[in-house]
């Protein structure tokens, strides 16, 4: 891991910059966007809000920020989330076993812990989540059910999908602390709490995003855009949703785990609703309702409005799978001593076969996803980039007091997929620049760009070297191999 590179997916190199930055300039760093597209929120990290940059950067005077530091963030956060629900189940050796098994039987609680992608975060969150649950029922704990609100409310600030989770904690919520009041006075009033409540934090959130994300109306450029919900239902989207969930068509980004990941997705709604129905024991069914709820409700999401490609999907449903399986494993009454022989034979057969298809399709993703530091192919390029960047580190000019645009670097898509760029000097933020609707280079208000030569026979739609090259605006001031600095001439000039 001392030579880890990115390399899942280009967030992965911009989360990483962007903590690295966060730790050097605070709140006051560089701009993280496309073609100077500048949100109205003084909050400025980039389009994914600031909440992932909080994150990191509170664990980073931790475990430091080198190429090893966010697997130690992700460890730190699964294994104190974890060591929680052990502590919640305490004295029911079962729940506990139960438990074990579900997270070996999952890969996503591990695929992404050498990333500095969030996915980790919302993981861990998920477990923290279930455990908090879990002792907020079991010991009508305030301080529990103030901690579940607490991170809940973080991790919809990291992203806004936790939103969908909300009304399942409210009524939950209601549901346990009004225990003295009628049954239909109860349910309705959590009912009404659920959905106003949820709705309003679902609001929040989505304006939060759009605010600390998306520049104001009329900016020009490129840029991102709205999330796909904000499209509405569209049956078109959701005939292709449902064809690519029932037909498996998945992006490899891990070669075929998300396939798996579906089936055991679906196993477990399957043994939730089957528990929910068919059990005598009050407690258990609870636990399976709310369970059903967290995972249904997330699955529809992506199939409704997003897009279902084991890729965005995968992201999105794999927490609140995570959510939901501890949910029901923390707080059911499993009886195992009540089971026969042959079930409970049975039942070990059916846990270590999906171990070990587990790890067959875990092992296969994280070879694909991590190539090239599972083939340790990495440290000589590591060592290319830390060469590259501190030769040209002496021409990033830096000063105390500069705006935010005179600590933004530009990069094409080329430099942002370029794992060595996470040697890039703490105190700059990476913005991405994109032709303009004139399919020129964009005006933008900078002080240096980075231009990545690229290989022999990689065509490129447009030549980011030529345009900076000849343009007034921008002078060619250092090279190292394949990495170019330019440097405005028009902008920070002080």
């Amino acid at each position: 891991m001392r030579h880890y590179l990115p390399e899942v997916d280009n967030d992965e190199v911009m989360y990483f910059l962007l903590v690295k930055t966060f730790r050097s300039q605070g709140f006051h760093a560089g701009y993280s966007f496309v073609n100077d597209r500048i949100p109205a929120s003084p909050v400025h990290f980039d389009a994914h809000g600031p909440g992932t940059v909080l994150v990191y950067g509170a664990l980073a005077p931790l475990v430091g920020w080198t190429n090893y530091s966010p697997y130690l963030a992700n460890l730190l956060m699964f294994v104190a989330s974890w060591m929680l629900l052990v502590y919640a189940m305490r004295g029911r050796p079962d729940n506990q076993i139960a438990a074990a098994c579900f997270v070996l039987a999952n890969g996503y609680f591990f695929i992404y812990l050498p990333s500095a992608m969030q996915e980790s975060f919302h993981i861990s969150a998920a477990i923290a989540a279930a455990a908090l649950w879990c002792i907020a029922i079991q010991r009508e704990s305030r301080v529990a059910w103030a901690g579940l609100f607490v991170l809940v409310a973080v991790a919809t600030i990291v992203r806004y999908a936790w939103a969908i989770k909300i009304p399942c904690v409210v009524f939950s919520f209601v549901i346990e602390r009004a225990k003295t009041w009628q049954a239909p006075a109860r349910l309705l009033s959590a009912a009404a709490a659920a959905i106003a409540i949820g709705a309003a934090a679902s609001v929040v959130a989505v304006k939060l995003t759009l605010w600390w994300a998306l520049a104001p109306a009329g900016s020009a450029g490129g840029g991102f855009s709205l999330p796909r919900a904000a499209d509405g239902f569209s049956v078109a989207r959701l005939q292709k949703n449902l064809s690519a969930l029932v037909h498996f068509r998945t992006m490899r980004m891990f070669a075929d785990y998300p396939k798996f990941f579906v089936v055991s997705a679906g196993i477990t709604l399957v043994i939730l609703i089957v528990t929910a129905v068919r059990t005598q024991d009050q407690r258990t069914r609870t636990a399976a309702a709310f369970g059903i709820a967290v995972l249904a409700l997330s699955w529809s999401a992506p199939i409704l409005f997003y897009e279902v490609d084991g890729w965005r999907d995968f992201r999105l449903v794999a927490p609140a799978h995570a959510l939901a399986g501890l949910m029901f494993l923390s707080q059911a009454n499993l009886r195992l001593d009540a089971w026969t022989s042959g079930t409970k034979e049975l039942a070990v057969a059916a846990v270590l076969l999906l171990v070990l298809l587990n790890g067959l399709y875990t092992r296969e993703g994280l070879e694909l996803k991590y190539w090239n530091n599972w083939r340790q192919q990495t440290p000589p390029i590591d060592q290319d980039g830390k060469m590259i960047f501190a030769a040209l580190e002496p021409h990033f000019q830096f000063h105390a007091g500069d705006s935010s645009f005179c600590k933004t670097v530009y990069g094409d898509s080329e430099v942002l997929a370029d794992p060595r760029l996470i040697h890039l000097p703490g105190e700059f933020a990476l913005s991405v620049v994109e032709p303009d609707a004139r399919d020129r280079l964009p005006e933008v208000r900078g002080k240096y760009a980075l231009v990545k030569k690229l290989k022999p026979g990689v065509a490129s739609r447009f030549d980011f070297a030529a345009a900076f090259s000849t343009s007034r605006e921008w002078r060619r001031i250092a090279g190292v191999e394949d990495i170019t600095l330019f440097r405005s001439t028009v902008n920070c000039l002080q």
